[in-house]
């Protein structure tokens, strides 16, 4: 199952460090994990954080923080968040054949 789902191009399977790379870095430059922490903390503490507090917080070094944030941030979170199925799936894979996961668990 975890195989086809690989070879349809439903998920991507990391197999080593160097592996999804290129994502990674891309969530690095465009702040998607903090920009998640923050929405997520804000949601459960019933908070409405402004765009601009995002930037400003998420990607300081960019001067045009609130457009970049708008066009390129967001847009990635969302599809990290979608994505988020392929982990799902991949976690229940593996404790179903009763696998270690890179982690141990």
């Amino acid at each position: 199952m975890l195989e086809r789902a690989e070879a349809e191009g439903e998920i991507e399977v990391v197999k080593s460090p160097s592996t999804g790379s290129k994502t990674y870095r891309l969530w690095k430059d465009y702040g998607v994990l903090p920009y998640l922490d923050l929405v997520i903390w804000a949601a459960q503490e019933d908070i409405k954080l402004p765009l601009d507090f995002l930037a400003e917080a998420v990607v300081p070094y960019k001067s045009s923080g609130r457009e970049f944030i708008a066009k390129t941030t967001i847009p990635k979170a969302r599809i990290l968040i979608q994505g988020l199925d392929s982990i799902e799936l991949i976690c229940f894979h593996e404790f179903a054949s009763k696998k270690p996961t890179a982690l141990g668990v």
